[in-house]
């Protein structure tokens, strides 16, 4: 059946109006693939769960230089919570994507292993990224994250006014404790050993934790990267057509496009995806900062 792309208008009554842009019947299934491909990138691309655990963490942190005493106490809970999400989050990730690999293209498959080749890289070059990954099951199995919060006041270097600092300290004797009682991870147990302090900054870890992982994202983006490229491309070039609406398809029978105007003044079939606008955004945003230009 016939399909032509339509401009989702909301009229200044509330009523909306659909009004046709083109026909698109030659590339409606083209169009439907690749929103079906996005979707389906997005329900298993879990990298951005992590990234906003992390912002969370840092907003937690960030929140308690405003807070009252009762408020500051309630916020020191707030971090632990987020952390303990953070953690979590991180190991689905890593437990989604190995997942959803090995599903698609199998153990021994160049995809699968530069994935891992990528994990190996981030854990040996990044000690934040070792932490997380240890701390995750030290939450998990046995306590809370051994953090402790302090707060002062310094004098601002430009304005001369002074200003709240909290500092977040990591203890790392409990997970070196921890670590050695169950004899795991034994490359984060030399790593903290060897410290010349048992307390460190904990943003600095989550930062460091973070670099790691950025890499590891690149080379799961890059599995995804020609055919998403693709899909970007078309789909952004249909919201660009019906900018500043939204885009739908829409299939009616029987009956001659011209003629349409109010939506729901006939049984139609449609069809949108205005909802991708965001991780059309996320993703593009992604595949060109770690090097697979959308356009290419």
């Amino acid at each position: 059946m016939p399909t032509v792309l339509g401009a989702f208008v909301r009229r200044p009554d509330g009523c909306v109006d659909v009004e046709q842009v083109r026909d698109i019947t030659d590339q409606v299934l083209e169009i439907k693939r690749a929103i079906s491909y996005c979707r389906d990138y997005s329900d298993r691309n879990a990298a951005q769960l992590v990234r906003s655990g992390y912002s969370a963490v840092k907003s937690a942190i960030d929140g308690l230089g405003t807070q009252t005493t009762i408020q500051f106490r309630n916020g020191v809970s707030v971090i632990d919570a987020t952390t303990a999400s953070f953690t979590f989050l991180w190991r689905l990730f890593f437990d989604h994507t190995f997942r959803d690999l090995s599903q698609r293209f199998g153990k021994e498959s160049e995809q699968y292993q530069s994935v891992i080749d990528a994990t190996s890289k981030a854990f040996d070059n990044h000690f934040g990224y070792r932490l997380i990954d240890g701390l995750r099951n030290y939450i998990q199995h046995n306590a809370m994250p051994p953090l402790s919060v302090s707060h002062s006041q310094q004098l601002d270097d430009n304005d001369k006014v002074p200003r709240e600092r909290i500092t977040i300290t990591f203890h790392t004797s409990p997970l070196l404790e921890y670590l050695m009682d169950r004899n795991e991870k034994r490359p984060l147990q030399r790593d903290l050993r060897s410290l010349n302090e048992e307390d460190i900054s904990f943003m600095e870890l989550l930062d460091n934790a973070m670099l790691g992982f950025t890499t590891v994202v690149a080379a799961v983006t890059k599995v995804d990267a020609p055919e998403l490229k693709r899909s970007i491309s078309l789909l952004q070039g249909l919201i660009i057509e019906t900018a500043p609406n939204f885009p739908e398809l829409i299939t009616i029978p029987n009956f001659n496009f011209s003629e349409i105007r109010v939506k729901s003044q006939f049984n139609i079939q449609s069809e949108t995806f205005y909802d991708l606008a965001d991780l059309l955004v996320d993703a593009d945003t992604s595949i060109i900062a770690h090097g697979f230009n959308s356009t290419a």
